[in-house]
């Protein structure tokens, strides 16, 4: 199998190999910022936010996430557009499986351990998968103490899998999923037969850090967190 690129670009750098998609943020030519927050001006007009690049590979990236309720929220996304991760495959999946080792290392090296969820299919804020970004991304938190099964176990089934391979080969309705892979690497899907709430994973994050009322990353972008998030990664990885 061939390996994996890491290519380390500037923060200034222009994403220019992100494949186009019609009213995708993420799919746009992005000019990555390093100030925070950075005035940018988008098809949507003037918005005081900008996309923080930490690292990219061939055929992924990764950015400082939004909504940072504590510093080491990183975001995961491929090059290509896909409204979910089940849908990569061959070498970009791999390279997507290389870029989340790196940042696994990162936060464990930094905060002590990891958490990795995603929204399943995703779209504008569909609330059956608790998603509001219409492209596929991972997130990672560092690790919190909170009993995730208590959270989880309204309305969901619980299927245990070994690796993330087998988000590609999930049964039944894939348009309600959640994954989940928490510090110890154990790795779960969730599927549901009801609405789950927008940003469901963020708003048991924020409650494990006592601030359940401030989960939504687009009122609470928590700018200061993003950056300590931003030095520590670049500090981590010179």
């Amino acid at each position: 199998m061939r390996k994996a690129k890491l290519i380390l670009v500037d923060t200034n750098s222009h994403g220019k190999d992100i494949m186009s998609k019609n009213a995708c943020l993420f799919c746009e030519d992005i000019d990555f910022q390093t100030d925070f927050p950075a005035k940018v001006e988008s098809r949507y007009g003037y918005i005081e936010h900008g996309y923080y690049l930490l690292v990219r590979t061939r055929h992924s990236f990764a950015i400082v996430g939004y909504g940072a309720i504590t510093p080491g929220y990183i975001l995961l996304m491929p090059n290509a557009h896909y409204e979910n991760l089940s849908q990569i495959t061959g070498d970009e999946w791999q390279d997507f499986l290389f870029l989340k080792s790196i940042i696994h290392s990162h936060i464990r090296h930094v905060y002590g351990g990891v958490v990795f969820f995603e929204h399943g299919p995703l779209g504008t804020c569909r609330v059956s998968s608790g998603a509001c970004i219409d492209h596929a991304h991972l997130h990672s938190v560092p690790a919190f103490d909170v009993d995730l099964e208590d959270e989880l176990a309204d309305g969901l089934s619980e299927t245990r899998i070994a690796t993330m391979d087998a988000l590609q080969t999930l049964p039944g309705n894939v348009d309600r999923y959640l994954f989940l892979e928490n510090n110890s690497g154990e790795m779960c899907v969730y599927q549901s037969n009801k609405p789950v709430p927008s940003q469901f994973f963020r708003r048991i994050w924020a409650k494990a850090n006592g601030r359940s009322e401030e989960y939504d990353f687009a009122l609470f972008p928590e700018f200061a967190n993003m950056r300590i998030t931003y030095d520590n990664f670049k500090s981590w990885i010179a």
